[in-house]
């Protein structure tokens, strides 16, 4: 029996009739009981005191301490700097966690730790938020962007209400390099990553010191951080992890970042093998001449026999190695400016249709590559992948092709579009939202949500017109309302940041 039904019991039939006993509770309250009953003025004063003492010792969870035992001390929580956000946004957060509305909670702690105003949760919301934000069981995809987000919004109260409950406060903590000492493997690496977008030197000089000391897999993880601000200052650092360490997989890592490296000695090696063997010419097209296979391309991960009969071995050798050239090795073989070089790439790529153009734009991350593809060839596959590269500015130019029919697809199944959180320009958003309307059978929940918080609220207009006609279709309806309620609901949660 829960320890308060008998007093609740002896509550609703009064003293008079229900002489409140205590049985089967613990021994610390039987023990707390019985000098109430004894200097308590009757019944009544006795029940209402005991109710008080039961009441407060089940909503804290806590037991008191044995007698003759030293209480362990308790640290108070040092005094905010900072101002609170109003109660109503604390609320409104809670709303977001209890609804499970993830993608609008981002947004709300986004929004909140971007303010000027430099504002902190409310101390007495900051529990809920916490037990949400540390729930096992929440998404990896979300986890670490949340913790991220609730640590610079939760101040001092809050790391040391983590601290308190036993949470690793790691993302919460303000010295990173002391945090590494003490933080869990998942920890260090959103530490890592942090520091990689913030100060690139001051991570890798983290890293250097403690990699010896972690296991193979996770040396392979920890080393992968490093695509984040990447750089030739990387650059001997990652030649040697690819040249001694013990772990295959590492290895295989680290070269894998050098090769993202357009100035570095490794890409350099492949424009070696390619320059000379390839040619181009206004008049003719494209020209081959024929590379040996040795044991070196096979040391560079280079394949000699071609996995596709319709395309011949020694320009599979070719356009291995193309696809592995920056901008500037074609801007000099065409001996011209990098933007028209990627536009005539773009038009005319060497290999025909078996050359994918967008590999080597997205393995160096070539914003600037990607725009100009894009502005000359708005069309295929690729595209998607590329807009993720780019601005948002960069996205408002970029005319998509009524005619080309992988929109849907190509969008749902960008990464980019789960991890990028840059809002989108009116244009941009608008094309995307007439694309998604005609084609229905993408529009799910994840991907609606996830829309919700990137597209410009001048879409709305978009959504009313299939809502008013009657003739739509059920999924293009539900599409288009759960868009706006989610619009309307992020209107809301800046309402609040902006007046709190």
């Amino acid at each position: 029996m829960n320890a308060t039904d008998p007093i609740i019991q002896a509550a609703l039939l009064g003293t008079a009739a229900k002489e409140f006993v205590p049985e089967n509770l613990p021994a610390f309250l039987s023990e707390a009981f019985r000098p109430i009953r004894e200097t308590a003025g009757d019944a009544e004063e006795a029940l209402y005191r005991m109710a008080a003492l039961t009441f407060a010792s089940q909503r804290a969870g806590l037991q008191t301490e044995e007698r003759g035992a030293t209480p362990a001390p308790i640290d108070e929580a040092q005094e905010e700097e900072r101002p609170y956000f109003s109660r109503e946004l604390a609320n409104k957060l809670e709303i977001l966690c209890t609804d499970r509305e993830q993608e609008l909670l981002l947004y709300a702690y986004r929004r909140a730790a971007e303010d000027k105003s430099e504002r902190l949760i409310p101390p007495l919301y900051l529990p809920g938020l916490i037990a949400h934000a540390f729930d096992r069981n929440l998404p990896v995809k979300y986890r670490g962007r949340e913790r991220e987000l609730f640590g610079r919004l939760a101040g001092r109260r809050g790391v040391w209400l983590l601290r308190r409950m036993g949470i690793d406060a790691s993302e919460a903590a303000e010295d990173e390099k002391e945090a590494w000492e003490t933080a869990s493997h998942e920890a260090r690496k959103r530490i890592l990553h942090r520091m990689r977008a913030e100060r690139p030197a001051e991570g890798l000089a983290l890293l250097q010191g403690e990699l010896k000391s972690e296991s193979a897999a996770h040396r392979e993880e920890l080393i992968r951080e490093l695509k984040t601000g990447l750089s030739l200052a990387d650059e001997p650092f990652l030649t040697t992890i690819a040249d001694k360490d013990r772990g295959q997989a590492v290895r295989q890592v680290a070269r894998e970042l050098l090769f993202r490296l357009p100035g570095g000695g490794l890409v350099g090696e492949y424009a070696d093998l390619l320059r000379g063997k390839i040619r181009y010419n206004r008049l003719t097209g494209w020209s081959y001449d024929p590379a040996a296979y040795t044991p070196r391309m096979k040391e560079l991960g280079l394949e000699e026999l071609s996995p596709n009969k319709k395309e011949k071995d020694a320009a599979f050798l070719l356009r291995q190695l193309a696809e592995r050239m920056p901008l500037g090795f074609w801007a000099e073989l065409f001996g011209c400016e990098a933007e028209e070089a990627a536009e005539r790439l773009a038009r005319k790529p060497p290999f025909g249709t078996f050359f994918d153009l967008a590999k080597p734009i997205l393995n160096f991350e070539d914003r600037a590559w990607a725009y100009h593809t894009l502005r000359a060839n708005p069309t295929g596959d690729h595209v998607f992948d590329l807009l993720g590269l780019l601005s948002p500015e960069q996205r408002e130019e970029i005319d998509l092709r009524a005619d080309d029919q992988t929109t849907g697809v190509r969008l749902t199944n960008s990464d980019w579009l789960w991890e990028d959180d840059r809002p989108w320009g009116p244009k941009f958003s608008a094309r995307i939202v007439n694309r998604l309307i005609r084609e229905d059978r993408y529009c799910y929940d994840p991907t609606v949500k996830r829309l919700a918080v990137l597209l410009d609220r001048s879409v709305l207009p978009l959504l009313d017109r299939p809502l008013a006609d009657e003739k739509t279709d059920n999924a293009v309806a539900w599409f288009c309302q759960t868009l706006k309620d989610n619009l309307q609901t992020r209107d809301e949660v800046d309402r609040l940041i902006e007046n709190a």
